[in-house]
């Protein structure tokens, strides 16, 4: 599978190659961010848990703005930065600051699992409060599938 073709099953046409960034793409999905819960878990047991997420979000933020600037990419404009601090209250102080905050009394598992609700809710949200995009079974069927997934690590952890 390496260097073969791969048949796109949306257009039909074949795919190039094997690329190692797809592969990196999904270790950091699996790896990285399915083990910050328990990342998380432990933060929390130590510092309080806002101060945990401003502290990881700050220092992620100024690594991506750094790399951004090394690439020449230019700075962001006034707009942009407004567009960047509403997405930033909604994303990190709306659905990361109680995150933080329940892991201090519920166990990480538990709480990867109703992470994973995230993209069902995403998809009710763009498919009928906003209609930017049209209902899809495939989609639901994957978001099912990776819910599913995630519940059933629950569920063979003992939890």
């Amino acid at each position: 599978m390496a260097s073969s073709a791969v048949t796109s099953a949306r257009d039909g046409k074949a795919a190039g190659p094997f690329d190692v960034r797809t592969l990196l793409a999904f270790f950091a999905i699996y790896v990285l961010w399915g083990t910050s819960f328990l990342g998380i878990r432990i933060a929390v047991q130590e510092v309080p848990p806002l101060f945990a997420a401003g502290t990881r979000f700050f220092l992620a933020g100024v690594v991506l703005y750094a790399c951004m600037r090394v690439r020449g990419q230019p700075r962001p404009t006034r707009s942009q930065w407004r567009s960047l601090a509403i997405i930033g209250l909604l994303m990190f102080v709306a659905e990361y600051g109680p995150l933080f905050w329940a892991e201090k009394y519920v166990p990480s598992g538990i709480a990867s699992v109703l992470e994973a609700t995230l993209p069902l809710i995403t998809m009710a949200l763009e498919t009928w409060v906003f209609r930017r995009h049209r209902f899809h079974w495939r989609v639901l069927a994957a978001i099912l599938l990776g819910l599913c997934g995630v519940s059933l690590l629950l569920i063979h952890n003992g939890q």
